[in-house]
């Protein structure tokens, strides 16, 4: 569930400029090239008949569709940039290419970070990529492992190590959240367990990383940026659970303070028994996903006094998807008699209503992807225009991403 502010697409009509072989250590990459103008949209595919793993970039303009890397070895994440660049993780390495700059060869990042990287996404203006590192340490006879929290500069072709230097344990995972002026709100876990240290958020302002959340003895969890700044997230202190939202924008404040966050979960009158989950529309409202008497879940604007139900299927539970720039919002429903996937104008008209699940996913133009059953055992990922709905292709597992890095996953595990 998210907003689409500040995508920036490139790549339409696919020409395939230069083909690049590159062979190191036992794997065989082949990568293309592309130019264009326009949304473009990259998936994962596997070749079960000769056992390639391939990343593919589709036109969703002409419907073309171009391999733009193959590996016998399976792909890892994969994130794009606004301006062509795709960072992915192979065999414990982190690669980086551009599908749109010509001569653009494939760049080992993991010589950089010595060690296992995985990338986590992209700021809004592509110049950094954020990247999660494997450290380990040996101190008293104790071994340790932990996640690292850098930044690739791909400006100054550097690496920046942003972890907080006052974590209260081990960090095991990072979950990132990008907003204005590259600003980096991150959650940390440290475990899965009442043994470890509860999640903390942090901030990195573009010059030093600082605990925006300030709660060591509760749990914090699924940091949002509004489109002029603002944070929102959940969080349990004194055990109470709280929405919180800063009163002003946090983007360019160097030292947030916890007094600065108000509690807008106790004025919603959330039951926080249920799941609750919140995005910010793109005229900055807030939007709450929950069932509040505990039965059908749906999807609630609030206008400052009031939950307003915006989805209207009491039957459906209903979530997912995200607003367009536009006003246009999509969401799907799931664990209903139903599964489908509807498209509302800012009037909340339906545009579109149509058997489908997961996601949906925008691009910055209004294109929509999401999935549907395929042949036995597959999905299909699908693509509304505005008019049509296309097939682009079929597999076990789906694993697609508008440029900017959102993804859409889908399958039945």
């Amino acid at each position: 569930m998210y907003s689409t502010r500040g995508f920036r697409y490139v790549v339409a009509h696919v020409v395939l400029l230069v083909v690049i072989v590159w062979v190191a250590v036992g794997v065989v990459g082949v990568v293309g090239r592309a130019t264009g103008e326009g949304d473009w949209l990259v998936y994962k595919q596997y070749l079960h008949d000769i056992h390639q793993s391939q990343l593919v970039l589709y036109d969703p303009n002409s419907g073309f569709s171009l391999p733009i890397y193959s590996s016998y070895n399976g792909i890892g994440a994969v994130r794009l940039s606004p301006d062509g660049y795709i960072a992915f993780s192979q065999s414990n390495r982190l690669f980086l290419t551009n599908v749109v700059a010509d001569g653009s060869t494939l760049m080992d990042l993991s010589v950089f970070f010595n060690a296992d990287a995985v990338p986590l996404g992209w700021s809004e203006d592509g110049r950094y990529l954020a990247v999660q590192r494997y450290n380990y340490t040996w101190k008293d006879d104790i071994f340790n492992f932990e996640y690292l929290l850098y930044l690739w500069d791909n400006e100054e072709r550097e690496i920046l190590n942003i972890t907080p230097d006052d974590m209260i344990g081990f960090a095991e995972e990072y979950s990132i959240a990008w907003g204005p002026n590259n600003d980096l709100l991150f959650r940390v876990r440290f475990g899965h367990t009442e043994l470890h240290p509860p999640a903390e958020i942090y901030l990195w302002n573009g010059d030093t990383t600082i605990n925006l959340s300030q709660n060591p003895d509760g749990n914090d969890r699924y940091a949002t940026w509004s489109n002029d700044g603002r944070v929102m997230y959940l969080s349990t202190r004194s055990d109470q659970h709280q929405l919180l939202v800063s009163d002003t924008p946090v983007t360019g404040n160097k030292h947030p303070n916890i007094g600065a966050f108000s509690d807008v979960g106790t004025d919603m009158g959330l039951n926080f028994k249920y799941p609750i989950y919140y995005v910010w529309n793109q005229s900055d409202d807030i939007i709450i996903y929950t069932a509040l008497d505990g039965s059908i879940q749906q999807i609630f604007l609030w206008d400052g006094n009031t939950l307003i139900n915006i989805s209207q299927t009491p039957e459906l539970h209903s979530g997912g998807g995200g607003w367009h720039s536009s006003g246009n919002w999509a969401f799907s429903t799931f664990w209903s008699g139903e599964q489908l996937v509807f498209v509302r104008d800012s009037n909340n008209n339906t545009l579109l209503e149509i058997y489908g699940q997961f996601g949906p996913s925008w691009s910055s133009d209004g294109k929509l992807i999401f999935c549907q059953r395929g042949s036995p055992g597959t999905w299909a990922l699908m693509m509304w225009d505005g008019t049509d709905v296309v097939a682009v292709f079929e597999q076990s597992v789906v694993e697609a991403y508008w440029s900017g890095g959102q993804p859409l996953y889908c399958s039945s595990g």
